[in-house]
């Protein structure tokens, strides 16, 4: 809970402080994919995506089991404060369990519905997201289904919580690849975004 956080942690859609950015960078990208809001250059995607989730409603994602008296303060000490951001980024521990739940499921149907809150918490569920991500039904990965919507912020979080080389080639059963479905109003900033590697 800093007062101005500069840091952003892309694929989470959150704000952090300089002191959580370095735990966060040494989480590993595939974790946490931290940038300066000062120095890097961001995206439209990517800061819709910020805009739009935010970290209330991201913790809202991250700590929905996480008792309020494990919370950590800014005079939380260093060893406590990497400990609190490993389990909640990295095993997602406060994260609501997906027991009964079917994660592919959850993640089509966030998508179909524009919901961005309700993508986020399918991935942190699911046991592996990229294979989340690459899956698909009829030919169509979530991605897919995004660009052909023209969704900007869903399609955002899609391609910064994946392996966004893998998830930009990859074609339906047509042969398209997410950048040849462009759609609606938000086509030019997909098209940034989905642009192939």
């Amino acid at each position: 809970g800093a007062k101005r956080p500069e840091w952003a942690v892309i694929n989470r859609g959150c704000l952090v402080c300089l002191r959580c950015s370095g735990v966060h960078r040494s989480l590993g990208t595939h974790v946490s994919k931290v940038r300066s809001l000062r120095l890097d250059r961001l995206s439209d995607a990517t800061l819709r995506f910020l805009e739009a989730v935010g970290n209330d409603r991201c913790n809202e994602v991250f700590e929905k089991t996480l008792p309020l008296d494990m919370k950590p303060r800014q005079n939380t000490d260093s060893k406590r404060l990497q400990a609190f951001i490993r389990a909640k980024w990295a095993q997602r521990a406060y994260v609501s369990s997906s027991d009964g739940i079917d994660a592919d499921e959850a993640l089509r149907d966030a998508v179909s519905s524009s919901d961005v809150l309700a993508a986020l918490a399918a991935l942190a569920a699911a046991p592996d997201p990229s294979a989340l991500l690459a899956r698909r039904h009829g030919g169509e990965a979530p991605l897919h289904l995004a660009a052909r919507k023209g969704d900007l912020v869903v399609a955002a979080l899609l391609v910064l919580n994946g392996d966004s080389g893998e998830l930009l080639n990859a074609t339906d059963a047509e042969g398209r690849r997410p950048h040849d479905l462009l759609a609606g109003d938000a086509a030019e900033a997909l098209a940034e975004l989905l642009r192939p590697r």
